[in-house]
């Protein structure tokens, strides 16, 4: 339109050409500051909590988006249905999961999966200088159960336990009294012992792990015996008290897988005693250790501490012992029962 033309317009019409004009400008700018909106909308995502590690106080947050503006180092805060609310850090990003670590929160207990995690804008004016975390953590979902305090490879670890392995029996007894062969069984009554180990022990979240070591049950009197013979057809009992007060002690070389969960684990495997028997009947002398089994459940009280409740068989084999005319072989005893563990580790 030229100015001339303009300036021939009346009054009421020129103010209804610049209404529409500014209203069509208004309209082309309105998208793009809706758009512009949503952009630092999203730049501060809500999260919510997917995984919970409670021994060690962390938890998983997962979000729509990417949180780019979600560092090592940023404070994020969590509200539970009780209203209590918690203050962590971040430790590490990987896409559109955080770790995030909150040890000095007293209302960890109240955190559930699907509570939001918003972030501490009473932070936003402060620059957060972050340290890295001590401990790696994968750029995986697996690395995710894995950051927890316990996956530092191989610990050492120190134990006492109390075994309440009372008896060790004999089911396979043979022998022969000058032409007359005999089969039968036989047991010998001790009492239950404590002891210590000492191990090394491996272990991941929701992964496979393993434990080896040493473990010495303390001395066990030998108190009595039974046995019973058979022999054409007839069965023979006797039983009494051991003479010369006879003690076993046994040393057994451990090894074990383990599944762990968070804190509870599985342990089972194989052991191999060795046995020494002081004043030792007749029957025993010469005993020796054999291959043997345990399985068991463990329990993580926190990151030193460890019990476990053990069903351990131990195995020994006896030497033919021969006087005169007659011939024993008690063969392969076991000794078996419960181990009741608490472990130190280091």
């Amino acid at each position: 339109m030229l100015l001339k033309d303009l300036v021939m317009i009346k009054p009421p019409v020129l103010f209804t050409i610049i209404f529409f004009s500014q209203s069509s400008a208004f309209a082309q700018s309105a998208p793009q500051n809706e758009v512009q909106g949503s952009k630092q909308a999203a730049q501060n995502p809500n999260g919510k909590i997917i995984q919970i590690f409670r021994d060690t106080k962390r938890v998983v947050a997962q979000y729509d988006i990417e949180p780019t503006d979600i560092s090592i180092g940023t404070k994020l805060n969590v509200t539970t249905a009780d209203g209590e609310s918690c203050t962590g850090t971040a430790l590490n990003r990987s896409t559109d999961k955080v770790s995030i670590d909150f040890l000095g929160c007293s209302a960890f207990s109240g955190f559930k999966v699907g509570i939001l995690v918003e972030r501490d804008i009473s932070n936003e004016s402060r620059s957060i200088q972050p340290t890295a975390p001590k401990e790696q953590v994968l750029p995986n979902e697996e690395g995710w159960k894995k950051t927890d305090r316990h996956s530092r490879g191989l610990r050492l670890a120190l134990g006492l336990f109390y075994s309440s392995s009372n008896e060790i029996t004999f089911d396979s007894l043979t022998g022969s009294a000058g032409t007359t062969a005999f089969t039968g069984k036989a047991k010998y009554i001790t009492n239950a012992s404590p002891g210590f180990l000492i191990e090394g022990f491996s272990s991941n979240v929701d992964a496979w792990g393993f434990n080896f070591g040493l473990s010495i049950d303390g001395k066990r009197k030998l108190t009595s015996y039974e046995t019973t013979i058979n022999s054409g057809g007839t069965s023979v009992l006797t039983s009494g008290a051991t003479s010369g007060d006879p003690a076993l002690t046994i040393s057994t070389l451990y090894f074990n897988a383990i599944y762990r969960w968070t804190m509870f684990y599985i342990p089972f495997g194989l052991n191999f005693s060795g046995v020494a028997v002081d004043n030792p009947p007749p029957a025993l002398l010469g005993l020796k250790g054999n291959v043997g089994a345990q399985l068991g459940i463990g329990f993580l009280i926190d990151d030193r501490f460890a019990l476990e409740i053990i069903s351990r068989a131990l195995t020994v084999t006896a030497q033919s012992y021969t006087s005169g005319t007659t011939t024993l072989n008690l063969g392969n005893g076991f000794l078996t029962g419960g181990q009741f563990t608490g472990k130190y580790l280091f």
